[in-house]
């Protein structure tokens, strides 16, 4: 089992990423991505796809760090 730490920072700051989580939450509650979910009460990160999430932070300008430890 290998461990690895993960840093994300944007050049615009924490609020940025906030923005940017929010606005991937409504285009999958919307069904702009996949199928739109039924009504019903939501965590975001049950719905929202990791990969899908992860290309629009690197769209968005994001910066990734991976490293094991």
């Amino acid at each position: 089992d290998t461990k690895r730490k993960v840093q994300l920072t944007h050049p615009l700051g924490q609020s940025y990423l906030t923005a940017v989580g929010v606005a991937v939450a409504i285009e999958t509650l919307v069904g702009a991505v996949g199928v739109q979910p039924k009504n019903g009460i939501y965590l975001p990160s049950s719905l929202i796809d990791a990969d899908h999430m992860r290309n629009r932070l690197i769209q968005s300008g994001a910066v990734i760090i991976e490293t094991s430890i």
